[in-house]
């Protein structure tokens, strides 16, 4: 047995004892999840079972559900209880686009690195077949050898995550109610204040001003100033 089949055992086990335990926190049903996922009830109860190892979309959508965090199905504790729901045919749509966009970024990493599927099959373990597979699409990739692939490549997981479909704009609102509630609590009450939101619009505008341009808008200022 090889590193990567060792690792996959192993991800794969404890991947399907944080799925069970955070749907049972959650008071989930099998059903309700292997919908939110777009999978049967059969294969989510191999996750569960650690016999089988997910793949990132399914992991997003079982997050979005759960109105949690891929990360926190990798590894954390969930927080809140589930809100957000999509019926199986959206979420059968956007698995097929994730998986594309995934394939797709796999490719073009393998690529940038000049890699052949040979020379990334030694780095990983992962078959050249299979990897081959992957980037055509003729199967999804499974968490296990995302991550191994995302090592390999130098591609950051976030950077393979959802950003435009709900869930990534869920997800990023998630994030962002992060930063806010993470500012202190003197800049909080001063974005609280209505009388404060011009001076808001205009950081948000001198954030987007190249650097030429802030330039010249500080040198009119000390213009006027002097």
């Amino acid at each position: 047995m090889n590193n990567r089949d060792r690792y996959l055992i192993l991800r794969s086990k404890k991947i399907g004892l944080i799925l069970a335990d955070l749907r049972k926190k959650k008071s989930a049903t099998i059903s309700e999840c292997a919908q939110a996922m777009g999978i049967s009830e059969d294969q989510f109860n191999q996750y569960e079972a650690g016999d089988n190892c997910p793949s990132l979309p399914e992991l997003e959508g079982l997050a979005y559900f759960l109105d949690s965090s891929v990360e926190n199905l990798l590894g954390s504790e969930l927080l809140k209880p589930p809100k957000n729901y999509l019926d199986m045919q959206t979420r059968e749509k956007l698995t097929v686009i994730r998986n594309k966009k995934i394939a797709i970024l796999l490719m073009a990493a393998r690529e940038k690195a000049g890699l052949s599927y040979e020379s990334l099959s030694s780095m990983t373990n992962i078959p050249s077949i299979t990897l081959e597979n992957y980037e055509r699409c003729e199967s999804p990739v499974p968490i296990s050898d995302i991550e191994l692939l995302s090592k390999a490549l130098l591609v950051p997981l976030d950077a393979l995550l959802d950003q435009n479909s709900v869930i990534g704009a869920w997800r990023k609102r998630e994030e962002l109610e992060g930063h806010v509630e993470a500012l202190p609590d003197d800049l909080l009450q001063f974005m609280s204040q209505p009388v404060n939101r011009p001076f808001l619009e205009l950081a948000k505008k001198l954030s987007d001003l190249s650097v030429e341009r802030l330039r010249a808008v500080a040198e009119g200022l000390l213009e006027i100033t002097y």
